[in-house]
């Protein structure tokens, strides 16, 4: 495996897409109904100690020519707090995994056959340095 710098920018942008494409297209308010439910889940993955979580994404794009291209993805998210963390995505634009491994994380894009690492201990930690160093 080689470490290209560039292409493992263009990796970690598309695998946290996957995880940010509905957040462009959510109602301005949320329902109070709607707002409860989230609060409740939220609460009660932030307690347990392992979850995983498996998906399905479907990503729809209009080109310039007004033609709707559909993609389709799907993953795998796997949490042992507070240092372990596997997360997958397998689709036609990208097949990519985030792993936390105690000591570092690491994005690695199959298909670009290129990896990526930053030092980070804990899930905070990671979730800091992708937020800051990439």
């Amino acid at each position: 495996m080689r470490c290209r710098a560039g292409k493992a920018g263009v990796l970690i942008a598309l695998f946290l897409a996957s995880f940010s494409v509905q957040r462009a297209f959510a109602q301005a308010e949320i329902e109070p109904d709607a707002a409860k439910v989230l609060g409740a889940m939220s609460e009660h993955l932030g307690s347990l100690e392992r979850f995983s979580v498996d998906y399905d994404v479907e990503t729809e794009v209009v080109s310039y020519d007004g033609q709707k291209l559909q993609f389709a993805s799907s993953g795998e998210i796997k949490v042992q707090r507070p240092d372990k963390l596997h997360a997958s995505r397998k689709g036609a634009i990208a097949d990519l995994e985030l792993i936390l491994d105690g000591s570092a994380l690491t994005l690695y894009g199959r298909k670009a056959n290129a990896f990526f690492q930053l030092p980070a201990t804990t899930i905070d930690q990671a979730v800091d340095a992708l937020r800051n160093d990439v």
